[in-house]
This record gives C-alpha cells, sequence and structure tokens, in this order.
C-alpha cells in the first residue's frame, strides 16, 4: 500500500535500496518489522510530517541497534522508549540517551546512527564493539557525550567530529584507534572530558589545546605521542587532571620556568600524571603554583637535579612518585609540612642522606636497600619498602621488636627469648623442687633417667659429669662453636646489617607501575611444617634439658644445671635460628624446610665430635664415661649392684655406638665406681 512504500522510501534514503532489499541484513528486518509489526501506529501514515519522519527513524534506528550489535534477535512492540537502555525525555517521544554499557554488544557502528538528532548520550563502553568509528557520528549535533570506549574499535577518529559543537565528553579508550589528534578537535570549546588513553596514537600535542578552555580532564596516556608537550596546555583553568603517562615526550616538563609566565595556573589541578616519558629537565620551581596538586607522579623519565623545596608548599599533595629518574643530593625536610602526603616513591635516583622526613607515611619507598645506588647507603627507619641498585626490593617491616630497643636484630630478639626462657624454667624447677620436699612427693617419672642418659652418653655434653679439664675444655669449645654459627646465621639474617645481610630482596617495583610484585610464596603450610620437623628432631633434647635442670635444683648440681642448660639453649637456638633465617631468605615452602634441615645438621655437632673422639681415643672416652656413670651413683648416695659385669667391645664402629653400647658401658661401670 501507499503507506508500506512511503515508509519504504524515506528508509531507503538513509540506509540505501541493496540492503533494504537483500534478506539477510538488519535493515531489511528493521524496515519489515516496522512496516508489518506496527499498522496500529497511525503516526507513521504522514511522512510529510516532519515529526513522524524523525519517529520512524528514531524507531527504525535503536531496531538497527538491537539487531546489528546482538542485544536481541526479536525485537518488543511497544514504544522503544521503554527498551533497555533507551531513554526518552518526559514526553516519551524523543531517545535523548542510549546506554548499553556492558551488555556484551558485538558488531560495529553503522551510519544511520548519525540521524539521531536529538540524541545527548551515547554509551556503548565495555562491549565487543569494531569497526571504525563512523564519521556521520558528527552529525548528532545534538550529542553531549559519547562514551565508546574498552572496545575493539580501529581506524582514526573522524576529522568531522570537530564539528560537534555540543560535545562536552569525547571517551575513547581502550580500543586500537590510531593517527593522530585531529586539529579539528581542540575547537569543540564545550569540551569538558577528553579521554583516548591506551590506543595507538601518535604524534604531538598542538599548541591549538589552550582552546578548549572548558576541559577539566585531558588523558592522554599509553600511547606513541611524541615531542615536547606545550605549556600551553596549563593555560587551561579549569583543568583538574593532566595525564601524559607511558607515552614518548621529550624535551621539558611542561611548566613554565618563569611564575609571571601565565597571569592564571589553574589551581583546581590535582593530578598531574607524566610518568613513563622521556622528560629530560629539573623539576621547575614554578610546580608550587599549582596549589590544588594533590598526586604527582613524573616518574620513570630522565629528570636531573634535586627535588625542588617548593614541593613542601603544595599542602594537600597525597601522592608523590618521582621514582627512576637521575635526581640526586638529599630529599627536602620541607616534605615535612606535607601532612596529608601519604604515598611517596622516590626508588631509582641517587638521592643520598636521610630520607625520615615524612612522617608515618602509608606507602613510602626509596634506595634504602643493599647495595646502593650510591656509595652512601641511603638511611629510612620510616620506609615501607626499601630497593636496592639491582632494581629489588623488600618490605623494610621486622617481623619482631622489643621494648625499649630500637633496631633490635635476630640476634637481640633470640638471646632475649631464650634469656627469658632460662630463667623462666630454672625459677620453675626449683619452685617444683621445694613444692617436693616439702610435700614429700617424689616426681619419679620425670626423674627416671640417670644423669649420663639425660646428658647423652653419644655426646660430648656428659663429659660436664666429669673432673677431666680436657673434657670440660671439649664441652665448652663445642658449645662455643655451634652458638657462633647459630649466631652467623643470625647476624646474617638482619635486614639492617645490610653489607653482610643474606636477606633476599623478595619484591620488584616496575618502572611504569607504582604497586609492586611479591615473589615470596611462603604459606602457612610451609611455617608449619618447619616447627614440625622441628619439633620432631629437638623435643628429646628439650625434654632431656628440663629433667636436667630440674634434677640440678634438687641436688643442688652445678653439672647438671649446666648440662641442662646446654640442653636447652642450642635447642631453643636452633629453633629461633631456623625461624629467623627463613624469614629473611625463604621464598618458597620448600626453601624453608630445605633450610630448616640443614640448620638441624648443625645440632648434632657435639654427636660428631664425640664419634671422632671414639676413633682417636677409646680409652680416654671409656674413663670419661666410667667418671660420669660415678656421679650419678655419688648424686644417688648408693651404687647399684643390681647391673652386671659386661665387657667393652672397642672394635665397635662408630655405628654400633649407640643406645645398647652405652647400656652395657653403664652395666660394667657399677664395678668400677664400687672399686
Amino acid at each position: 500500500g501507499s503507506r508500506e512504500r512511503d515508509i519504504f522510501d524515506r528508509l531507503v534514503k538513509i540506509s540505501g535500496i541493496e540492503s533494504l532489499t537483500d534478506p539477510h541484513t538488519e535493515e531489511y528486518k528493521a524496515a519489515c518489522w516496522i512496516i508489518n509489526e506496527n499498522n496500529d501506529m497511525t503516526g507513521f501514515s504522514d511522512m510529510t510530517n516532519e515529526i513522524n519522519y524523525y519517529a520512524l527513524l528514531q524507531r527504525y534506528i535503536v531496531a538497527l541497534i538491537y539487531l546489528k550489535t546482538k542485544v536481541t534477535d526479536v525485537l518488543r512492540s511497544d514504544q522503544e522508549c521503554f527498551w533497555e537502555g533507551i531513554y526518552c525525555n518526559e514526553d516519551n517521544v524523543t531517545v535523548n540517551k542510549i546506554d548499553l554499557a556492558g551488555k556484551g554488544l558485538t558488531g560495529t557502528l553503522f551510519h544511520e546512527l548519525g540521524e539521531l538528532k536529538f540524541l545527548q548520550v551515547l554509551n556503548l563502553e565495555e562491549n565487543k564493539l569494531g569497526g571504525e568509528i563512523p564519521l556521520e557520528v558528527a552529525n548528532m549535533w545534538s550529542l553531549e557525550e559519547l562514551y565508546i570506549g574498552d572496545n575493539n574499535f580501529e581506524g582514526t577518529i573522524p576529522t568531522e567530529m570537530g564539528q560537534m559543537n555540543s560535545l562536552t565528553v569525547l571517551d575513547v579508550h581502550t580500543n586500537s584507534l590510531s593517527g593522530t589528534v585531529p586539529l579539528n578537535i581542540y575547537n569543540i570549546s564545550t569540551l569538558k572530558y577528553l579521554n583516548m588513553t591506551r590506543n595507538f596514537f601518535e604524534g604531538t600535542i598542538s599548541s591549538n589545546v589552550a582552546h578548549l578552555v572548558l576541559l577539566e580532564k585531558l588523558d592522554l596516556s599509553f600511547n606513541f605521542f611524541t615531542g615536547v608537550v606545550p605549556v600551553d596546555v596549563l593555560r587551561i583553568s579549569r583543568l583538574k587532571e593532566l595525564i601524559l603517562q607511558s607515552n614518548e615526550f621529550t624535551g621539558s616538563i611542561p611548566l613554565p620556568k618563569k611564575s609571571t609566565y601565565f597571569q592564571d595556573y589553574p589551581k583546581q589541578l590535582t593530578r598531574l600524571i607524566f610518568g613513563d616519558n622521556k622528560f629530560e629537565s629539573s623539576i621547575p620551581n614554578t610546580i608550587e603554583k599549582l596549589s590544588g596538586l594533590k598526586e604527582i607522579r613524573i616518574d620513570n623519565n630522565r629528570l636531573t637535579g634535586v627535588i625542588p623545596t617548593q614541593l613542601g608548599r603544595l599542602k594537600q599533595l597525597t601522592m608523590l612518585s618521582l621514582s627512576y629518574n637521575e635526581l640526586k643530593s638529599s630529599i627536602p625536610s620541607e616534605l615535612k609540612n606535607l601532612k596529608n602526603l601519604s604515598r611517596v616513591y622516590l626508588h631509582g635516583n641517587q638521592l643520598t642522606g636521610n630520607a625520615d622526613v615524612i612522617d608515618f607515611p602509608q606507602e613510602y619507598i626509596t634506595d634504602c636497600g643493599y647495595p646502593s645506588v650510591t656509595r652512601e647507603l641511603f638511611e629510612c627507619s620510616v620506609c615501607t619498602i626499601c630497593c636496592n641498585s639491582l632494581e629489588e626490593c623488600v618490605k623494610n617491616e621486622l617481623p619482631y621488636e622489643l621494648p625499649y630497643v630500637e633496631d633490635a636484630s635476630p640476634r637481640d630478639y633470640t638471646l632475649f627469648i631464650w634469656g627469658v626462657f632460662i630463667g623462666v624454667l630454672v625459677l620453675c624447677c626449683v619452685s617444683a623442687a621445694l613444692v617436693s620436699k616439702k610435700i614429700g612427693w617424689e616426681m619419679k617419672q620425670i626423674c627416671n633417667l640417670d644423669a649420663l642418659e639425660l646428658c647423652g652418653s653419644d655426646s660430648v655434653y656428659h663429659f660436664v659429669l666429669c673432673d677431666s679439664i680436657l673434657g670440660w675444655t671439649i664441652v665448652l669449645a663445642t658449645i662455643m662453636f655451634q652458638l657462633s654459627l647459630f649466631v652467623l646465621f643470625l647476624q646474617t639474617s638482619s635486614f639492617n646489617n645490610k653489607a653482610n645481610s643474606d636477606w633476599v630482596y623478595g619484591l620488584r617495583c616496575p618502572s611504569n607501575r607504582l604497586d609492586c610484585e611479591d615473589y615470596n610464596d611462603t604459606t602457612l603450610k610451609g611455617w608449619v611444617s618447619l616447627f614440625a620437623i622441628m619439633t620432631a628432631y629437638l623435643i628429646k633434647d628439650m625434654i632431656k634439658g628440663i629433667k636436667l635442670i630440674y634434677r640440678a635444683t634438687r641436688l643442688a648440681s652445678f653439672r647438671l644445671l649446666f648440662g641442662g642448660i646446654i640442653l636447652v639453649s642450642v635447642t631453643s637456638f636452633a629453633i629461633l635460628t631456623s625461624y629467623f633465617y627463613n624469614q629473611a631468605i625463604a621464598l618458597s615452602d620448600t626453601e624453608i624446610i630445605t633450610n630448616s634441615l640443614i640448620l638441624l645438621f648443625m645440632t648434632d655437632f657435639d654427636e660428631w665430635v664425640h664419634q671422632l673422639i671414639f676413633f682417636v681415643s677409646p680409652n680416654w672416652l671409656e674413663k670419661l664415661s666410667k667418671e660420669a656413670l660415678c656421679y650419678e651413683r655419688s648424686l644417688n648416695g648408693s651404687s647399684d649392684s643390681r647391673e652386671e659385669d659386661a665387657p667393652i667391645d672397642q672394635n665397635d664402629n662408630v655405628d654400633s655406638f649407640t643406645e645398647e653400647s652405652s647400656k652395657k658401658l653403664s652395666m660394667s661401670l657399677s664395678h668400677y665406681c664400687i672399686w
């Protein structure tokens, strides 16, 4: 009929005859749907009326959006103002906003969109749209906000878009757009928000950028822009964010050398992000004119000179990143005036002196690690992370601290724990001995082993039960050697002892990022395994040491007390050393277990010495063992005649000198003591 023909003719003017006559196209499907499914919409009967004509085009284009971007394959018959993502003005007639962000749209944009003359907002962000931006988009002369970021668009920005005089927001971030920024874009005087980050744009920034007098945010980061950034960009008095990160800009930072260069600086500017470029100048003193700055990032450039003291006048500053440059000298003490400053990144420079100029920072990274970038070691006790010249970093926080002791080391902490533990243990044993004597109760289950067995018949530590000067010398030399090894490991576990520390730097703080990557994969499972292994291996010696100390308090025996303290000390030092050393160097659970096994070998050194003496002088060893047994008999007040003689086989090898050999030796010694 004439109505259908009239609608068809009108749609041909914007989509072409080929698209509307091909049954496989979305244009054909949308046209047929309008003709066949909307007979009750009498408004489409008179196409000479401009309002009716626009209503037809609007319904057709919205239908195309749904069909071409795969929002749906079935179109609804009700008014398009009630469709998902479609918003109309108060009369529910004219579409003024399309918001289909994050709906998984596919396909491309089509030139018919340009017919939506009254559309004010088009938001298609976070979809999978591709292809080129149709130049007909510039025909939407009422469009104020265009969001097409986070898609797969290619090609260039149409030059015609510079004619969109109502546009306030142009957001094309995270696409594959390329080419240069059309000069016409700088003529959109209404523009407030320009976001082109994460594309493949190149070329330079024109000084015409100053024509964007209403611009509040300019984000050109993560592209391939080159050349010098014009200082005129700071003529934009309403500018709040200037983000030029990760490009190839060169020359000086776009700040005037003289404070009188501008009559008015953008005092609303809060973010100045120039990181990961090739700026080669020093930081101009005029930066203090940007009094509203809260965030400064000029990291990973080629800045030279010193950190200007004028930064201390930016009272609102919360974040300062100047890392990976060539800045020298010391950190200005004026930064102490910045009470809001909580995140500071100064590593990767050549700064010297003391960095403790910031009070209680949330994150503070400097070159306080070893080896140092400069000959003079950088000092910083308040830094949260320390980096070295190898770009390796570590958290500047210790898993231990002592009351009233500054910069406590693992050695200090171990000695403190050991002293408290020994003191408490001796006190408890003395108390238990006094109580048991007073009430006449014998702790036979605790004292069911004699002194030789408690000290270890296969250890040189049972020499403390003898009167041999040489034997005592061996005991003292052995314990000193063991403890010195533990102390050596504890010293190399200290982060503060940087020049001689084994501390592994498990963080990497890349030059193009603020956050650091943690390569420490240790878990609770690894630490539980560590203490399980240590406990299983050392619990016997710990219990023996406690029993010796208890017997020493009951019998007032210095030798038993000394032997008990030796066993408890070696055991406690082994556990604490294993913990602190793993804190310093372990980056995985397997490393924790491996390191603990190595340290456990040191606890057997007294047995190795005993075996060596057995090979060198078995007769002398037998004599000392007999003296030790005699001392035990004297403690008990009588000799035990229950044991029988048993010869000692001196031809036994080292492995045969075990608990069975010790029993034979003990049986033969009973007659020796009586005699």
